[in-house]
């Protein structure tokens, strides 16, 4: 299968999810929370400890919106349809307001590479400049540099 044909090279760093919306949304509570129109990932898309922390919240109206795309998401967002778990590296670089005063979730970043690439120099000079560049804008990805 696929897993085969794919090593795992290293965890090169986090990302950070927060809850982003529409300035409108600025002054809700996260109590209400629950109740607020929610924007989703689809399904299939959406990693587990995103989908636990949803469901922690016991929403009480169903997603407006499903999608598989970060950037429809936060469009979405941004005309105030509701609010969303966005990775921080997208949304803090967009008028939306950042809604959780910190992450609700974190994930890890893995760099990939076929097995057969791994002696390859070129290959190791790029994955060595990604890991670094990962290393570099750590803040950024894990959402720690925001207004």
């Amino acid at each position: 299968g696929r897993v085969r044909e794919v090593q795992l090279v290293e965890r090169v760093g986090r990302l950070g999810v927060a809850i982003y919306g529409h300035p409108k949304f600025r002054d809700v509570s996260p109590d209400d929370w629950k109740s607020q129109p929610w924007l989703f990932y689809n399904d299939d898309v959406m990693d587990a400890s995103s989908l636990r922390w949803l469901h922690a919240l016991s929403l009480q109206v169903a997603p407006r919106l499903r999608s598989s795309s970060t950037s429809i998401l936060v469009k979405a967002c941004k005309a105030g349809l509701g609010i969303a778990l966005l990775p921080c590296v997208v949304a803090d670089d967009t008028d939306l307001v950042r809604l959780s005063p910190s992450n609700v979730v974190e994930g890890d970043i893995w760099l990939l590479s076929h097995r057969d690439t791994s002696d390859i120099q070129r290959f190791r000079v790029v994955t060595d400049w990604l890991a670094r560049q990962v290393a570099l804008d750590k803040d950024i990805l894990l959402g720690t540099v925001h207004d």
